[in-house]
């Protein structure tokens, strides 16, 4: 079984993919790792090189090599849902899952790492929280065609277990 982490950057979905993976014994896949394997490049020079459009792309083309992949949590970036019709691939080949995360978390999260992530590079302290907002707004139809939603605040490796149980009971 796939299973396909999504949620805004900073909801936490490498450290759950992780987690999940060592402790459910799948192999753990981060796509922005893989996309930068494949390249040779940060996703942030990726981004300042090629542009955000030649991303998308590039993105699309790492993630249709997860779908060969078997018994595996991948943890996707906060905007591959959103592009290339890729929820809808997502939810065909595996479980889809959300990671929901409170606007001040991610801010808290986020605030040191915009220098890492050229989505959110050209904000600072006070614009970062209406930057979230808006991207979130734009976002959270794709993240809301997950099957499963998780708020963040109350995860625990007991929600993915009742997932896989769910799975299993049905295959």
């Amino acid at each position: 079984m796939l299973y396909f982490l999504n949620g805004f950057m900073g909801s936490g979905k490498s450290y759950w993919g992780r987690r999940w993976g060592k402790a459910f014994d799948l192999e753990f896949y981060d796509l922005d790792d893989v996309i930068e394997q494949r390249e040779g490049m940060t996703i942030r020079e990726i981004f300042e090189v090629k542009g955000e459009p030649a991303f998308r792309r590039i993105e699309n083309e790492a993630l249709k090599t997860m779908f060969e992949k078997t018994n595996a949590i991948i943890a996707c970036g906060g905007g591959t849902p959103c592009f290339h019709d890729n929820i809808r691939r997502m939810y065909r080949a595996g479980i889809t899952i959300w990671l929901k995360t409170p606007l001040d978390a991610l801010v808290e999260r986020l605030l040191p790492e915009r220098a890492h992530r050229p989505v959110i590079a050209h904000t600072d302290e006070l614009t970062l929280p209406g930057f979230i907002t808006a991207k979130l707004a734009e976002r959270e139809p794709f993240y809301h065609r997950c099957l499963y939603h998780f708020y963040t605040p109350y995860l625990s490796d007991e929600n993915f277990r009742k997932i896989q149980d769910k799975c299993k009971r049905h295959s």
